[in-house]
């Protein structure tokens, strides 16, 4: 019968343990062989989850929020910027000249004699001006943007995986955790009792990726919307499901890897005492 809803039993798929029902949360470890699972629109799948280690990431106050990570291809993201930078220049410059050309007409053979040259300055000027107007970025911002991205062993894109009810200010973590792209080990999770607290799949990050990485970038080419609508990211790899360590510290969290505090405006909408674990 069309439109039936199948009610599938929570039950690991690796011992056949029954999971308990977490809400919101779309991961799972189980409480017998302590394995990870997330659901997924064809059912249970088995998820490795991941911790990155840092200095004072085991004191008591230390709270893990999970985060996927999406590593992006550098090299298609650079012919993908250089390419499109160089067809909207292109093409303003041919919509420009032709619009002048249209209101300009070519003067008599004697004028040009006479100012031609002043002519063909102030129709160029004119033309830049367009150009400008277009807010394209220079192809040296480009290039700057890229090298910097290119700089690091990988550039990798940071998606907050854990709940929110204000979803700008979960963003925003993830937005400066990619911007600093922090240097870190990672290992692993495999500790009995320990809830992810994961409400979102990884298609559902890949799907997020653009939004962070452009609001990681300079003004000058965030405000160029023909240029940013042409940003697609591709993945180098699958998404990593990874915790990173917090240390709260008064009313505010200290990431203990990107060097930034989280104001308390923003703890109250992103974290309770009952949707976060501590470390051990």
């Amino acid at each position: 019968m069309s439109g039936d809803i199948t009610v599938r039993p929570l039950k690991c798929i690796n011992c056949g343990a029954e999971l308990p029902v977490r809400g919101q949360f779309v991961t799972f470890q189980c409480g017998t062989c302590f394995s990870y699972q997330i659901i997924t629109e064809e059912g249970l799948a088995p998820v490795s989850v991941f911790r990155a280690q840092a200095a004072d990431c085991e004191a008591e106050e230390t709270i893990w929020l999970p985060f996927w990570v999406v590593e992006i291809d550098r090299a298609k993201l650079r012919s993908l910027m250089r390419g499109s930078l160089t067809r909207l220049t292109d093409a303003t410059r041919i919509i420009a000249s032709t619009g002048l050309e249209k209101e300009k007409p070519e003067p008599e053979l004697p004028f040009v004699e006479t100012v031609g040259i002043d002519f063909q300055v102030k129709r160029t000027r004119l033309i830049d001006e367009t150009i400008e107007s277009k807010l394209l970025p220079s192809g040296g911002e480009i290039d700057h943007l890229m090298e910097r991205i290119e700089s690091y062993g990988a550039f990798r894109i940071y998606v907050p995986a854990f709940h929110s009810r204000n979803a700008l200010a979960n963003l925003k973590v993830g937005h400066l955790l990619t911007r600093r792209q922090p240097p870190y080990r990672i290992a692993r999770l495999n500790q009995p009792g320990h809830q992810v607290r994961c409400v979102l799949h990884a298609a559902d990050a890949v799907s997020l990726i653009d939004y962070i990485f452009i609001s990681t970038l300079p003004d000058a080419i965030q405000q160029c919307g023909d240029l940013i609508q042409n940003v697609v990211l591709e993945p180098a790899a699958p998404p990593r499901l990874i915790e990173f360590p917090f240390l709260r510290k008064g009313v505010s969290l200290a990431s203990l890897l990107g060097d930034f505090h989280i104001s308390s405006r923003l703890i109250e909408t992103m974290t309770e005492p009952s949707s976060v674990d501590k470390g051990v």
